[in-house]
């Protein structure tokens, strides 16, 4: 349809927002589970759950609203650019950081776009490595000691990446590359918005 005397293409040309989200359809809120309980690690105990257990993230659902966090958002082969979104993304986030604190990989997931470098580091007074394999990126297993950093830059993947600590093996996390900026990750609601879609 047109209105004011604009074509339904002229319509299509204007980047729009995308909200919406993820939430558990189950009767019961599944429990979170306990990967490493407070003072129980197995390696590195004065750090690794020292103050409070680690949680695993893989299945996090708010009890008031059912909201899943960390669902990973995004579009299939998007039609269309917009070469603005992408700007914005970069100027926001020059790079992506994956950091490693308490013995935990934060954040847990996240995407990225392949144009910023993802920046790899430890914050803990304790060595970690970091280990993936992909397929369209090379692989990787890297020590990273105390303070350690280390910066890759990754090509589009077909899947995420799962990231993992060999000295610390209850420690994973996703990252996903894409070739577009049309993704997120859901909050704790469950909530996501993906904005500046063509």
């Amino acid at each position: 349809a047109a209105a004011a005397g604009l074509s339904s293409s002229a319509f299509a040309e204007e980047p729009g927002s995308i909200k919406g989200r993820v939430v558990w359809a189950g009767a019961e809120v599944p429990a979170v589970k306990v990967l490493v309980e407070k003072g129980k690690a197995t390696k590195d105990p004065e750090v690794c759950g020292a103050g409070e257990s680690i949680l695993a993230k893989s299945l996090v659902v708010d009890p008031e609203t059912k909201g899943v966090a960390n669902a990973l958002v995004y579009l299939v082969k998007p039609v269309g650019t917009n070469p603005d979104a992408a700007k914005a993304l970069l100027k926001a986030h020059p790079k992506a950081v994956l950091d490693q604190k308490n013995c935990e990989f934060l954040p847990y997931i996240q995407g990225i776009y392949e144009e910023q470098p993802l920046l790899i580091k430890s914050s803990d007074p304790i060595n970690h490595n970091v280990r993936y394999n992909g397929f369209s990126n090379a692989s990787l297993n890297q020590m990273l000691g105390v303070g350690g950093t280390h910066e890759v830059k990754l090509k589009a993947e077909r899947r995420p990446l799962q990231v993992a600590c060999d000295i610390h093996p209850w420690m994973t996390a996703y990252v996903a590359v894409f070739d577009h900026p049309y993704f997120t990750v859901t909050d704790k609601t469950g909530a996501f918005e993906l904005k500046g879609v063509p």
